[in-house]
């Protein structure tokens, strides 16, 4: 699966996603949890890594993404707490997952 989603270039599509939704409704909120969480599928696999971490660009624009969405929370406390958390969940295991190659 994951060879799929980095032959179609998908990626780029998740982080444009991301940044462009409106952090003021469920529904976006949803949407970036889905995606924060393809992007933690795919950072699972040692081949969605090697991707990912073969380009600066790509390992600074998930910095870039994540960065705004966490900036956004923190904005707007308006959010149910429990929203919050689900989609923070697999934003921290992707910033694990980098942590944890950066050798």
């Amino acid at each position: 699966m994951v060879k799929f989603l980095i032959v179609t270039e998908f990626f780029p599509c998740c982080l444009k996603i991301m940044e462009s939704a409106a952090p003021n409704s469920l529904e976006n909120l949803r949407a970036k949890f889905y995606i924060a969480f393809i992007i933690q599928r795919i950072l699972a696999e040692e081949q969605g890594l090697s991707y990912i971490c073969a380009s600066t660009e790509r390992v600074q624009a998930i910095n870039i993404a994540f960065g705004n969405v966490i900036a956004k929370l923190v904005e707007d406390p308006s959010m149910a707490i429990d929203n919050d958390l689900k989609i923070l969940t697999p934003i921290l295991r992707c910033y694990i997952r980098l942590y944890d190659n950066r050798g």
